[in-house]
């Protein structure tokens, strides 16, 4: 059960010393923050390097769609090969690829040239089932919300000011040498991630592993796998790629509307989202606590609408300011883990999936929650330019705002809370659960 109010508490910091105790979040959660301080310099002025390589607003969409056909291809091979090898060799071959597309989008003279380096940076999302597993394997038992909390808090820590100082960078040199001094330090980071996981991370799968030939049996009926997913599964799944379809009209037009039509500089949406990070960071780790508390499902509701309202404060801003009061309601609604960056969302979508989902099936039936969500999204970032250069810049704004309304009644109204052991079938996890 989600809510166990009458239960006594252990109080957050000792907590958060049980959750960091083990060094497979040690670990994971350093070569995160390692990324995330090297990403986020650049991620948020990519579409800008791209259209600085001489790319169109809708060409610009239409190549970020590779992005949501690669997520839609791996993820289901991703969730089976999870399950199939094992945690860590999943995680280390995602930081591996990471890497292989940070070189690709340093060395590209033409927006066409970084075409491939998308699809290598979309096929890293072939972690996310074996890092939301590692982690719930990890993790001390009724923590995760507070765990993925925390571990996120850690991770977003360094984008309290690596937006800024990448806007700073970018203004001073220029964007495309701003951005590749980025993207070779970037590279390097990554290498170093890739040793500190394949040495340091201790695989979990064993644990919850089926025998060899019930893993085979499993592996051969995939489809019939398929067929059994719960309905909460499937109505989960729809939330979430609904939510992703709404975020991906606008994400990559963001720092594009502040810039040409608002009048920002790169240096002003970089400290726009320093405050949206610092909200984001301060409210993380209480969400995750008053989720373990009250229950994910109403936490997620109460930041999700606040969340679509600042999506549709974006056509009304029209200062460095209007801006501000945008990215700090949506820095809070992040904070609070209700956010849908990456395949399973943020902490709360991450731990609410891991309530639907058994241990010995829990790599593939999230590659199957992430390949339906990207299903539904695969067209976002085309139609979002679309309708940027075709319609006006406010009409993607105003399109993600229905679109997220709608996934917000589905999830209030359709899903249902999940049941104990409900996920798959009784019979699978009676056999291999201790």
């Amino acid at each position: 059960m989600e809510n166990r109010m009458d239960e006594p508490r252990p109080n957050t910091l000792t907590v958060l010393r049980e959750i960091f105790k083990s060094r497979n979040v040690l670990v994971l959660t350093l070569t995160r923050t390692l990324s995330m301080f090297m990403g986020s310099l650049w991620w948020p002025f990519q579409a800008l390097y791209i259209l600085e390589l001489g790319s169109s607003k809708q060409s610009l969409g239409m190549i970020l769609t590779l992005q949501s056909i690669t997520e839609l291809l791996i993820q289901i091979p991703g969730g089976i090969l999870t399950d199939r090898w094992g945690r860590k060799k999943i995680l280390v071959l995602s930081t591996a690829l990471r890497f292989g597309s940070i070189v690709i989008f340093l060395f590209a003279s033409h927006w066409t040239h970084v075409a491939p380096g998308l699809v290598l940076l979309s096929a890293t999302i072939i972690s996310a089932p074996a890092s939301s597993a590692l982690l719930a394997e990890s993790l001390p038992e009724g923590t995760l919300s507070t765990g993925f909390a925390a571990i996120r808090t850690v991770t977003e820590f360094p984008m309290i000011i690596t937006s800024l100082l990448g806007g700073m960078l970018i203004d001073r040199l220029g964007i495309l040498a701003g951005v590749r001094l980025i993207l070779l330090a970037y590279s390097l980071v990554a290498l170093a991630s890739v040793f500190l996981q394949w040495r340091y991370i201790t695989e979990t799968m064993q644990a919850h592993s089926m025998g060899q030939a019930e893993e085979e049996k499993q592996e051969n009926s995939f489809f019939e796998t398929l067929g059994r997913l719960p309905r909460n599964v499937w109505v989960l799944s729809i939330v979430l790629g609904l939510g992703a379809l709404s975020m991906r009209l606008i994400s990559s037009f963001t720092v594009i509307y502040a810039v040409e039509i608002v009048g920002l500089s790169t240096t002003q949406w970089g400290l726009l989202g320093t405050i949206a990070n610092i909200t984001a960071i301060i409210f993380s780790i209480p969400g995750g606590r008053i989720a373990d508390r009250l229950g994910k499902r109403i936490v997620i509701l109460i930041s999700r609408i606040p969340m679509a309202f600042a999506t549709l404060g974006y056509t009304f801003s029209r200062s460095f300011l209007h801006l501000g009061v945008v990215r700090t309601v949506s820095g809070l609604g992040s904070g609070f883990g209700a956010d849908l960056y990456g395949p399973q969302g943020g902490p709360l979508w991450q731990a609410l999936i891991v309530d639907y989902t058994p241990p010995q099936e829990r790599g593939r039936v999230m590659g199957i929650i992430g390949t339906i969500k990207s299903v539904l999204c695969i067209p976002a970032t085309w139609i979002g330019g679309y309708l940027y250069d075709n319609m006006s810049p406010s009409t993607p704004f105003q399109v993600s705002f229905v679109m997220d309304a709608i996934a917000i009644a589905i999830f209030a109204f359709i899903l249902k809370p999940p049941k104990e052991n409900e996920p798959m079938t009784h019979h699978t996890r009676s056999e291999n659960t201790p």
